[in-house]
């Protein structure tokens, strides 16, 4: 969407925050590593890639930390 029509698109930085509140609001102890996304001036941005680090402690257990990532994996 044109930057002057915010409404007629869906702003992937926008998204991607959302995802990361989901994620810490869900107890996950993660690092935002790197982030990129949007292009052109003036243009909604249709995309963005996020690198997170995802930290478990000794106790936690694996499987549970996936079943928390899989629950966002359609967001």
């Amino acid at each position: 969407a044109h930057g002057a029509y915010p409404e007629a698109g869906i702003n992937a930085i926008e998204k991607t925050f959302e995802l990361f509140n989901v994620l810490k609001n869900r107890g996950l102890k993660l690092n935002t590593l790197k982030i990129e996304g949007g292009g052109d001036e003036y243009v909604i941005p249709d995309r963005c890639e996020v690198k997170f680090e995802i930290f478990l402690e000794p106790e936690e257990e694996l499987e549970k930390m996936i079943s928390e990532v899989d629950f966002v994996k359609n967001f």
